[in-house]
């Protein structure tokens, strides 16, 4: 029996799996409202990707809240931004050039309103040490709670690569319709319950 290699297909599977398992236990009122994951340019429309080429994806929230100014909403955007791409490596993977570029600069900005949304004693008052330790802090607990759930981050990944690769209208800003792996948050939030 020859084993089956993970693809790139896979590895943003994971990635975008990361980003949902992290989201749905750190945000508090928050619901997923779809995740899915594209071959190619996002959503360009190709039926049949390859699946060693370039995969993109989103974990997309809905918040019942106000996110503004709150402290920890800033710190748990930056446990979900880097979720992703530790499920990601955890699998095997090297998240893409792209997407870590993408994940980069938004964990970078969600550092900052951290940062400056944050009472800072004079000890940290210097903003290169303090956000240095909220990235630190921020990618320990990101990597606990993937180790804490990782039946959760399967699921996901399950269901993702089990739905078809079909035209689908997406919900994410941005993004319209395309062919894509898509589960919607409900059947996301399903398996979240069952894992938690």
């Amino acid at each position: 029996m020859t084993a089956v290699l993970p693809d790139q297909r896979h590895f943003a599977a994971f990635h975008e799996a990361g980003h949902a398992v992290l989201g749905y236990f750190t945000y508090p009122r928050a619901r997923i409202r779809e995740v899915f994951i594209a071959g190619g340019p996002p959503l360009s429309g190709s039926p049949l990707p390859d699946p060693n080429g370039e995969w993109r994806g989103r974990a997309e929230f809905s918040f019942d809240v106000p996110r503004n100014g709150d402290p920890l909403l800033a710190f748990a955007d930056m446990m979900q931004t880097v979720a992703g791409e530790m499920a990601e490596r955890n699998a095997g993977g090297c998240p893409s050039g792209t997407e870590l570029q993408n994940d980069q600069a938004e964990f970078a900005d969600q550092t900052q309103a951290a940062v400056g949304s944050l009472y800072l004693p004079p000890s940290l008052a210097n903003y290169r040490a303090s956000s240095q330790t909220l990235e630190d802090a921020a990618r320990h607990l990101a990597v606990q709670v993937l180790i804490a759930y990782p039946r959760a981050v399967q699921a996901i990944v399950d269901a993702l690569l089990g739905a078809p690769y079909r035209r689908w209208r997406v919900l994410s800003p941005g993004y319209g319709t395309g062919y894509c792996h898509r589960i919607t948050g409900r059947v996301a939030m399903d398996l979240m319950r069952s894992y938690s």
